[in-house]
């Protein structure tokens, strides 16, 4: 909820921990996007986006580009966002040399969606 999301963000900023400040961002992108605030949502994915970048945080970065793209206002620019996730999602799998956890980490749901989505798609990633 966004109760907790916010409390997360004031323990983090009080912290200074910019990675857990990136999670309660995202969390707070998707607390406002329930409420229909797509705006705030926005927001707040952009400023776990640039946190998630600064400190290296691939798994959050594919999954806040999914969410930016889930909101976008065209076609367009959804798919740049599915391309950019999917591209995260392949540099994250492909030095994963246990083919088993590979594959359970490429046809996880929320990982199959974001790669079917993206234009051109990646193919079978688990068999590369």
């Amino acid at each position: 909820t966004r109760a907790v999301a916010k409390r997360l963000q004031i323990r983090a900023e009080a912290d200074n921990n910019k990675s857990a400040l990136a999670e309660a961002f995202y969390a707070l992108g998707h607390a406002h996007r329930q409420m229909a605030d797509l705006v705030t949502a926005q927001g707040h994915w952009q400023q776990a986006l640039f946190l998630a970048h600064e400190t290296g945080r691939r798994m959050l970065l594919w999954r806040l580009h999914a969410s930016l793209a889930s909101i976008a206002a065209g076609r367009e620019l959804a798919s740049v966002h599915y391309q950019i996730a999917s591209e995260i999602i392949r540099q994250i799998a492909n030095p994963i040399e246990d083919r088993q956890l590979r594959e359970r980490f490429l046809s996880a749901e929320p990982v199959t969606a974001v790669l079917n989505q993206s234009s051109g798609g990646w193919g079978n990633l688990a068999q590369d």
